[in-house]
This record gives C-alpha cells, sequence and structure tokens, in this order.
C-alpha cells in the first residue's frame, strides 16, 4: 500500500502538466480564433482591370473534373472523360493521379451534364486514355489509350466501338481527316496513320528525334494542303526546333525547316493557311504553310505582336474576334486591328497547337481550367456573377495572408472555379499541408474550399463573393474572406474572419 501511495504522487504531477499543456493548446487555439474572428475591415482593395471582363455564361465540372475535354459542334456537346477524384501532388510523396470513370457530355450553351456513359466493360480502355478527339461528321469521339481506341457518340455519350492498338506507345498528340475518316497518332517517335472506325494500320513513320528530347509538337492536319505538321523539339534548349511538315498519304517528309530557339506549335487557321508560331520569348510569329513547302532553308517569319504571350488561341469567325489565352489571363481581340476589347483573369489549360474550342454561331468561348472546370464564356463583355467569382479569385493573390511556405498554405487556386449562392456553394475536397521549421512538412488535413456569390445590395450590377476553407488540426478550422466586386470590375476585401491561418 505505501508503494502505491507514493506512485500516486509521484503520477498526479505529471497528469497536471499533462493537462497544463492540452488547457494551453487549446485556449491558444481559442484565442487565435477570437483574435481571428474580429472581422479585419482592412478595406484592402484591388484596382478594377485595364479592360472589360469577358462575359462567363457558366462553369462546368462534371464529376470532380474533367481530365479530358473536346468539343463537337455537330452536336453542340462538350465531350469530357471525367473523374470522380481531382489528381494532387502533395510537397512530400508521390504524385497521386487521378483516371476518368465516366464519358460525360455537358449542353454547350450551359455546361449542365447530360449523357454519361461508365467506363466499365468494353469501355474500360478509355480510363487510361491520354488524348480525346472529335468527329464532327460521324458524330463521334475518339478516346485514345497508349493499346487502344474506344469510341462513344457525341450525341447520346454510348459507347459505339472499339480496338486494340499494336504499338503501346505513350501518344502525345493525334489529328484527324474527318472527311476520309484517318487518324494520325503521334508518340514514340513515331507518326502513324490509321483507318478511325477498325484501327486498320495506313501508314508509320519514325521521326529523328533527340534522345532524352521532349515530345514533338502536333501533328496538325492541314486539308488544303494535305499536310502533317509538327514541330520537333530539341533536347538542348540552346538548338533550335525543326517545323517538319510530312504527306498525309504517305507520311514521307516534305520539308523540315529551322525554327527560333524555344518555338512551340500553335494551331493553323484551315481558312488562310497561316500557322501560328509561340517562341520561348514569348514573342509570336505567323507563317504562311503554303509559302514553307517551297521556303528556302532560312524560314522568314512574320511577326505576330497581337499573339505574345499566348499559350492558345481561338477564333470567331463570325464575329471577327481572337482569343488569346496566356499565363495569367485570356485576351478577347478584335482580328481586323489586333485591338483588345476584353478580358479574363484565367489561364487555359489546353494544348498549344490545337485551337481553343469555340462555338462561332453562337459566340461561345471554351476554357478548360484548373480544377477539370470547363468556362463557358460569351463573346462580349460584362460582368456576370461567374465572372465576378472568377475576378475575386484572381485578386486573392494579392489579399491572401503571406503563408511563408511553398506551395502556400492557401492560394487562389485552392478555390474552385464558379461559384454557389450561400445556401449551396460551390466546394472541393482537399488536403491541406503545413511547413515546420522543426518539423518539415505535416499533413494532409482534410479540409474543403469553397465559394458563393450574390449581388450586393445596394449596388446594382456589383457582388459579393465569400471564399471559405476548413481544415481538421486536431479539431475543425475555419476561416473566411468576403469580397465585394464593384461593376467596373474593382475587388475590395470586406472582411476575414475564422482560425489563424498557418
Amino acid at each position: 500500500m505505501p508503494k502505491r501511495e507514493t506512485v500516486r504522487r509521484r503520477s498526479w504531477p505529471w497528469a497536471v502538466a499533462v493537462l497544463a499543456v492540452v488547457g494551453v493548446i487549446v485556449l491558444s487555439a481559442v484565442v487565435a480564433h477570437a483574435l481571428a474572428d474580429r472581422a479585419r475591415h482592412a478595406q484592402a482593395s484591388v484596382a478594377a482591370p485595364d479592360l472589360p471582363m469577358l462575359s462567363v455564361a457558366a462553369v462546368a465540372h462534371p464529376e470532380a473534373g474533367a481530365l479530358l475535354v473536346t468539343y463537337d459542334p455537330s452536336t453542340r456537346h462538350l465531350v469530357t472523360l471525367a473523374s470522380q477524384h481531382e489528381p494532387s501532388c502533395p510537397p512530400v510523396g508521390s504524385c497521386q493521379p487521378a483516371h476518368p470513370d465516366a464519358l460525360v457530355l455537358l449542353d454547350g450553351t450551359n455546361g449542365q451534364p447530360g449523357a454519361r456513359t461508365a467506363l466499365s466493360g468494353d469501355a474500360s480502355a478509355a480510363t487510361d486514355a491520354t488524348l480525346l478527339l472529335d468527329d464532327p461528321v460521324r458524330q463521334r469521339a475518339y478516346a485514345i489509350a497508349p493499346d487502344a481506341i474506344t469510341m462513344f457518340s457525341t450525341a447520346n455519350a454510348r459507347l459505339v466501338g472499339h480496338y486494340q492498338l499494336s504499338s503501346g506507345a505513350t501518344w502525345s498528340g493525334g489529328a484527324l481527316d474527318a472527311a476520309r475518316g484517318h487518324l494520325y497518332l503521334l508518340g514514340g517517335g513515331r507518326v502513324i496513320a490509321l483507318d478511325a472506325l477498325t484501327g486498320a494500320m495506313l501508314a508509320s513513320v519514325s521521326l529523328s528525334v533527340p534522345d532524352g528530347a521532349p515530345a514533338p509538337d502536333g501533328p496538325i492536319f492541314d486539308a488544303s494542303r494535305y499536310l502533317l505538321v509538327t514541330v520537333i523539339r530539341p533536347r538542348d534548349a540552346s538548338d533550335a526546333p525543326r517545323l517538319v511538315l510530312l504527306d498525309a498519304a504517305t507520311l514521307q517528309q516534305k520539308r523540315a525547316l529551322a525554327l527560333p530557339l524555344g518555338a512551340r506549335l500553335g494551331p493553323l487557321d484551315g481558312a488562310t493557311g497561316l500557322l501560328d508560331i509561340f517562341g520561348g520569348d514569348s514573342r509570336a510569329w505567323q507563317l504562311h504553310i503554303g509559302a514553307a513547302i517551297t521556303a528556302p532553308l532560312t524560314l522568314a517569319l512574320t511577326r505576330a505582336p497581337a499573339l505574345d504571350g499566348a499559350l492558345a488561341v481561338g477564333s470567331n469567325t463570325t464575329l471577327r474576334h481572337i482569343y488569346v489565352a496566356g499565363f495569367a489571363k485570356t485576351l478577347l481581340l478584335d482580328e481586323r486591328n489586333g485591338r483588345k476589347l476584353a478580358a479574363l483573369p484565367l489561364a487555359a489549360r489546353w494544348p498549344m497547337s490545337q485551337p481553343l474550342p469555340v462555338d462561332s454561331a453562337h459566340g461561345l468561348l471554351y476554357l478548360p481550367a484548373d480544377h477539370g472546370a470547363i468556362v463557358v464564356v460569351r463573346g462580349g463583355a460584362s460582368i456576370t456573377s461567374e465572372s465576378a467569382a472568377i475576378l475575386a479569385r484572381a485578386a486573392l493573390a494579392k489579399l491572401l495572408p503571406d503563408t511563408n511556405q511553398d506551395p502556400p498554405f492557401v492560394a487562389p487556386d485552392t478555390f474552385p472555379l464558379g461559384a454557389g449562392p450561400p445556401a449551396k456553394p460551390e466546394t472541393r475536397t482537399l488536403e491541406y499541408w503545413i511547413h515546420f521549421s522543426d518539423r518539415g512538412w505535416q499533413g494532409g488535413y482534410p479540409g474543403t474550399a469553397s465559394v458563393t456569390v450574390e449581388p450586393e445590395s445596394g449596388q446594382p450590377g456589383g457582388y459579393r463573393v465569400t471564399f471559405t476553407i476548413t481544415w481538421q488540426q486536431l479539431f475543425r478550422r475555419t476561416h473566411t474572406w468576403v469580397c465585394a466586386v464593384a461593376p467596373n470590375g474593382q475587388v475590395t476585401l470586406l472582411s476575414e474572419a475564422g482560425d489563424t491561418v498557418p
């Protein structure tokens, strides 16, 4: 008995100490929450943009996001390979890629999801697809995986066929001759031509791709001159890339011409024969494919300053508009004089050599963006609720706290694109990571990021956008930023409240 009493006397101070530490932690959290909960009416503002805002009609989110997108003008459907999970790359450990689990059709007018086909059974090969190409003549979409091609109807999403590929290459690019039903694929240093419906091999050729070099750009199919266009990129950045023209029937090389250092292949305007070339120094050029066939070995390019900084380009031939998507924003230009008409602070996730998908007849542009969202843009300029949410999200780059870690604890792209009403916010789930000086990266802490938008009372044409994060770190924590978007596009931080952001 005396021994037990001694143990009790020795242990109770430790219990008190443990309880004290826990109490300090909880009290610190409560105090931090109370301090942060004093809504910070700093009225910090981000000035109105220089250009009017592009009018956003809708933001589409098929499932957790579209991994691959194409547009079928014959059915006016956006065709997507979508996944229930987003890909993620935590600051420690390996990346977690996502694979599509369904082909989902979206209404091209409003982005609403329609028909859906699960990628199971005979359609399961499409879960490994790296390319998605549209065939408007046959109203089919081709989901192209390394060893198989799966075909779906762009009218009702049904599986309409599939066949195996013997080569098993990772295809980095593809093009379609819809009139003849020929499919061209580039990968593994080769270009192959197939019958799109049967998979029968029509031609194959090896390209002179240096060992260790990036994948070539393209291919682009030029129906007027029956050519395939690609750019072979060098292994060493000090070497010049080569523009290579192939005969589309035989795949034999017709010309190879040196391009400026760092140049990348842009899209081709089939009507004019003008090919866009994006330079490594952000300058842009154009050349006429017909002239390239007969050009001397040193090709003279025509500067295209209106396309400087472009990563993707599209055009509306009806409205005579050009869309130029750069690193941080997308511009609307008048094609007659290059004058900038409107902008959207959003980059497009789109292959350089393919034109941005545009519905010219109805004045719509489709911008595949981060988190697998597809932004449906109208031809004009006005601030809609969707535009306001995108504008406020971009302004967060100057309004969020510096978390002194890379990647930051919270950033503008933490939040989903688009926004819902206060009762039904647009929300994505994710994991948050914190970097401690003594322990390194800790996490991921499960949480959410959500956005709501509503008209600003007393200010016609203005909006109030609310950004909220939650994360589970010992207990559920939350933080909110409330921004006002004025009719001229100025964004003001009205208040900030919640737990301390790490």
